[in-house]
C-alpha cells in the first residue's frame, strides 16, 4: 500500500509540473514516460528521479488484474486480490414493509384511475403479472428498473410514483401518531 501512495504522490507532482508549465500530459501511471516529457519542455527532473522508476508499477497493481505479469521489475510484490463481493451488506433486510405498502397502492391506485386492468398493465411493462400482484399487494420491493418499467407501461413518471408513494407514507405516518 505505501508504493501505491508513494507512486501516486509522484504522479501528481510531476502531472502538477507539467500543467504549470502549460504542457499537456497524457493519461498514464507511468513515470517514466511523465519525466520524459518533464525533459522535453526542458523542465529540471529532480537528482533521483531515474529511481521512479520503480515506483510505475504500484500505480496499477491495484487497479488492474493482469497488468503485473508482463512487468520486468522484480522488486514488485505481488498482492492477493481481494474478492468481490455481490450482494446486500450483512445484516440489511431484503424487505421493508412501509416504502412496499405505499409504493404497491400508489401503483394500485395510479392503474385503477386510469382504468387498466392489472395483466394489462403487466404485458405493457414487461413483466410478469404474478409478480405486478406481488408489488401491488406490497410483497416485493421492486428495483429501479422495474419501477422505471411500471412508470411507463403507466404513461407517468417515475417520480410521480414517488410523490405519490411519499404522500401515502407521510398519510400512514400522520395516521399511526
Amino acid at each position: 500500500m505505501l508504493g501505491f501512495h508513494a507512486q501516486q504522490a509522484v504522479e501528481k507532482a510531476l502531472k502538477a509540473v507539467l500543467s504549470g508549465a502549460g504542457q499537456a500530459y497524457p493519461r498514464t501511471h507511468n513515470l517514466v514516460m511523465l519525466l520524459e516529457l518533464l525533459r522535453t519542455v526542458e523542465i529540471e527532473a529532480p537528482p533521483d528521479a531515474d529511481s521512479f522508476a520503480h515506483l510505475t508499477p504500484y500505480g496499477v497493481v491495484l487497479r488492474y488484474e493482469g497488468w503485473f505479469k508482463w512487468w520486468p521489475c522484480s522488486t514488485l510484490l505481488v498482492m492477493p486480490k481481494r474478492s468481490l463481493q455481490r450482494g446486500r451488506p450483512t445484516g440489511t433486510t431484503t424487505y421493508e414493509a412501509e416504502p412496499a405498502i405505499a409504493f404497491g397502492a400508489a401503483v394500485r391506485e395510479e392503474r385503477t384511475n386510469q382504468g387498466i386492468a392489472q395483466e394489462t398493465r403487466a404485458h405493457m411493462a414487461g413483466i410478469e403479472r404474478s409478480h405486478t400482484g406481488k408489488i401491488e399487494r406490497s410483497e416485493h420491493v421492486p428495483t429501479l428498473p422495474l419501477i422505471l418499467k411500471i412508470a411507463r407501461a403507466l404513461k407517468c413518471s417515475s417520480a410521480h410514483l414517488m410523490t405519490m408513494t411519499e404522500a401515502k407514507l407521510e398519510e400512514s405516518a400522520l395516521s399511526a401518531d
